[in-house]
Formats: C-alpha cells, structure tokens, sequence
C-alpha cells in the first residue's frame, strides 16, 4: 500500500478546506502543548482513578498479630549444690540449626564448672538462638540422664504445628471455605517458623477490611502447637474524598476525587470499588473495578474500566475544544515474597485504550493496546529506612483511527505502531528522629521511539515538580528526582499532620526521534512548604 494512500483518502473525504483547517487546529494546539491537555495527556495523570483496583500497588507494612501461649513457666532456681565439670555438651532434635551453630552457643559453658541453674541457663541460651531465627516454640531442655565423664546431653524441641482452625468474629463475611484455604496453607507436622507463619498471616490481612491474630498454644500432641486463627471484618463499605489543586489550567484547577468500595460482598474477599474525579470545569472522570485474591495462594486477578471526559475552557473556550478517553484492563498480580519487613510482587496486565480529541468540529481518534510486566516491592532495614521499588517493561501498539491524523503523525512523530518502554522508581523513607524524616524518590522511563502523548514522563502534578501543573513538559525519556523533608506535628482525630520542605527537578527528552528543531530537551525544577 502506497504511504500516500492515507493522506489521499482525508484528502477526498474531508476536502481541501476542512483538511487545512484540521491541520491548522492540530498545528495551533500542538504549540500550546506544554500546558494544553488532551485525552492522552489527561490519562496519564489520572491513571490511579482510571484504574479503582490498583494492579501494582505494593503490599501493606506487616500488622499481623502472633500471640504465644506455650511457653514452659520458669523453672524455679535449684537447691542443689552440686556442681561438676562440663567437659562436652551433646545435642539432640536439632534439624533446623547446625550442630556448629549451636555448640557456638554452649561454648561459654564447656569446660566450666556448673550446677543444674548454669545448665538450664546453657539450654536457654540455645533456645534464644532457635527463637532469633524465628522457631517461635522451639525449646531447648535438659533430659532425664547420667551425666558421666562430664558428657552432658541438651534436647532440643523444635515446635511443630498440631491442629490449626480459624475463629472468626461474628462480622466476618469471609466464607468458611476461604478461611480453611489458609488453614490449609498451615499443614500439620511441619516445623513453626515465624517467616511461614507470617507470610500466611500477612496475605489473609491483605483481603480489604481483614484483621487477623495468630494464637499459639499448647497441643495434646507432644512437642507441637495449635494454632488459632482469630479473624474481624471491618464494615462492607467505606468511602474516602479529597480534594486539590493539582488539575490542568483549561480543565479546572481543583479537583474533587471520591471512592466508595464495596468489600467481600461475596465472601472471597473480593473488592468493587467505585472512583470519580470532577473538576466541575471541564474534567470529569469515573470508573469502576473489580479484584479478588484467589485463596491463601497470594495470586489475586481483575479489572477495571473508566470513562473520561474533558473540555478546553479558560481563554481557548472558544475553540471548541474536548475528548474522551475509555479505557478497560484485566490484570494478575503475584506475591512472590511477603513478610514483616520485605515485600516482592509481579503484575502481568493488558490494557485497551480508546482516545477523542476533537477541535473546530473535527475529530481525531486513536486507539491503543498495551501489555505489561511489572515486578515491584519494597523491604524495611535496620536503619531505621523503608524502600519502595519498581521495574516494569510495557509493549504497545497505536493505532491512529483519523486517516489525515495517520498521515500528519506520518511526517512528524511516527508513533504510530508498535512502541516499548521501561519504567524504573525508587524511593527510601528515612527516620532521622526527634519527629522529623527524610524522603527520596527518583523515577525513570526509556523508550524505543517516539510516543504518543498518553505514555509520555510527565514532569508536572503531584507526583512530579509540584510546581507545575499536571501535563507540564511530558517527554518520551526522561528522569524525576524528588526530595523531602517531613517533620511530624500531631494526629488530629485520626488523621496526622505533617509539614514537608520539598525540592523537584526532572529532565526529558521531549522525543526519542526528533524531527525539527525545536528545542528537544526541557526540564524543570521546584521547590516550596507544604
């Protein structure tokens, strides 16, 4: 097919006259683009209400309970006086921990003469170790011997599960059938490791609106433990609003974002949730989603949908000038890693795009289908730090619906088609003391062509040089930096109040293949109280 033929087609369907005039409109809203959105533009920003059910949204810090009951009392201190000479010390039952582990332990104690007391405090000393490596009733003790020749034997339980069950409050709407799947992820038999424990615990927590305590106590069975699970339910619905001034200059400034979530209305700890963004001057967006986990396997999948619509006002009003934007995704999400202090998932997600952008009366349309994979996470140190992380790799395909919009994008851009990109973000909390914290983020994209304006970096907006409005200086590579100083000044009713000194700066390459020569690489920078 000749390259013309496109242009050709608009040529005869549109005419000479209306062609010049949609190539000057387009021509006169490209010049504004820094500030002037269009449907892509507006997406990208707004991608947290477009998609309700986030499918890259890193696990939640550890809240889970465990609660032991199974210690043995202290034993009482020992009248007996005698005392011997301990020339070596065996060990028995230890599968989990080296045996060089933990003779370490007992080695203060060889060679020295104790009584039954410095004995049992030799047996404590292993059972510090096995509970520092999280064997949460594992416990070591002194059995019934003959001690001869100073040879001294310490036996070493190291806790297995008995029976499990789940105690659920009598708000909890979590179907019995889901709660035995994580019953069931905790078998009979096996060792009690806090890490196992947890990261079954953490997941079930992971359901919105679960709440979860984990109970250890003495079994019938010797040298093991129940567990119980005790399980509440917060109330089905809860909704949120926030409002701020982070909108675009033609479609209103401040912005009106609400939610309402409707969660485990089916008792698999699904969650359908409802967003709406309105700026009540020409921005309106909605949309819905839908997730749910699949059993205690720590793999959740859904979807969602949005619609958005937008209208140019402020002094380009009378240029006519509006679009709307559809977009629906499915998404699978798996966490690989979840505990206390260190998280690791992976997101594979698909998304179809639609875009309208009309101006003067003319209407341009596109549509795109992007595909993803994203592994994310984030770990906690002892620094008194917590990270956060990102890498994701996207293919997309662009398909320019307008026939002379293909034709102009043709001569200029070219990005239409098949295009790549990859996103990295890293960013670290910093506790410093005294109320006050540290925090710093940057944030990067690579592209292997020229993109369309919904996957451009943008630097504006809340979440980049707050300076500038969302849409400011968007480019197809570029990095972000952002840094912060918060200093914590006290919960008010719940909510906690801090204030920040904050700087940002970012650069980008406003196209990866530059076809004229405007000035290619922008930046900007920020900085201010909040």
């Amino acid at each position: 097919m000749s390259p013309h033929l496109p242009f050709t087609r608009a040529h005869r369907a549109l005419g000479p006259g209306r062609l010049t005039l949609l190539a000057a409109t387009l021509i006169a809203l490209h010049a504004q683009a820094d500030t002037l959105p269009s449907s892509g533009t507006l997406f990208d920003s707004s991608r947290s209400v477009l998609r309700p059910t986030e499918s890259g949204q890193a696990a939640r810090p550890g809240s889970v309970r465990i609660e032991s009951q199974n210690d043995e009392p202290q034993s009482a201190p020992s009248p007996s006086t005698v005392k011997l000479v301990v020339q070596r010390f065996t060990v028995q039952g230890n599968r989990q921990v080296s045996d060089a582990d933990v003779q370490a332990q007992l080695l203060a104690y060889t060679q020295q003469t104790l009584g039954l007391d410095g004995l049992r405090e030799a047996a404590s000393r292993v059972t510090a170790l096995y509970r520092a490596r999280g064997y949460l009733v594992a416990r070591a003790y002194l059995p019934a011997q003959d001690i001869q020749n100073g040879q001294v034997i310490i036996g070493i339980s190291e806790g297995v599960i008995g029976q499990v069950s789940a105690l659920p409050d009598a708000n909890v709407r979590l179907r019995p059938g889901v709660q035995q799947q994580f019953v069931d992820a905790l078998p009979a038999g096996t060792i009690i490791r806090e890490q196992d424990l947890e990261r079954v615990l953490l997941r079930l927590s992971d359901i919105t609106g679960v709440a979860v305590r984990a109970i250890l106590r003495p079994s019938q069975q010797p040298g093991a433990a129940d567990i119980v699970l005790k399980l509440s339910e917060m109330t089905a619905i809860t909704a949120r609003a926030a409002i701020d001034n982070y909108g675009n200059y033609y479609t209103g400034s401040n912005r009106l974002t609400s939610s309402v979530s409707l969660n485990d209305a089916f008792g698999v700890g699904d969650s359908f949730t409802v967003n709406s963004q309105n700026t009540f001057e020409g921005l309106d967006i909605k949309g819905v989603g839908y997730q749910q986990p699949l059993g205690a396997t720590g793999i959740s999948v859904g979807a969602n949908y949005a619609e958005l619509e937008y209208a140019i006002g402020k002094n380009l009003k009378g240029v006519n000038a509006g679009g709307t934007a559809e977009v629906s995704s499915v998404f699978i999400n798996s966490s690989l890693l979840r505990s206390r202090d260190s998280n690791i998932n992976f997101n594979l997600s698909e998304d179809h795009r639609r875009f309208e952008d009309s101006a003067g009366g003319l209407t341009v349309e596109k549509a795109a289908v992007f595909r993803s994979a994203t592994l994310y996470g984030n770990w906690r140190d002892d620094w008194q730090g917590s990270n956060a992380w990102s890498l994701s790799y996207g293919i997309g395909y662009l398909d320019k619906n307008t026939p002379i919009d293909a034709s102009l994008d043709a001569l200029t851009a070219r990005a239409e088609g098949r295009y790549q990109k990859t996103n990295f973000n890293f960013s670290r909390l910093q506790t410093i003391g005294n109320g006050y914290s540290l925090f710093g983020s940057v944030t990067a994209q690579w592209a292997n062509k020229n993109l369309d304006s919904s996957e451009k970096l943008s630097l504006g907006g809340p979440n980049g040089v707050r300076a500038y409005p969302v849409g400011e200086v968007a480019g197809d590579e570029g990095v972000l930096g952002r840094l912060e100083l918060r200093k914590y000044l006290g919960n008010f009713s719940g909510a906690i109040a801090e204030g920040t000194l904050f700087a940002d700066a970012g650069k980008v390459r406003v196209n990866k293949d530059p076809w004229d020569r405007s000035e290619n690489h922008l930046s900007r920078y920020g900085y201010g109280l909040g």
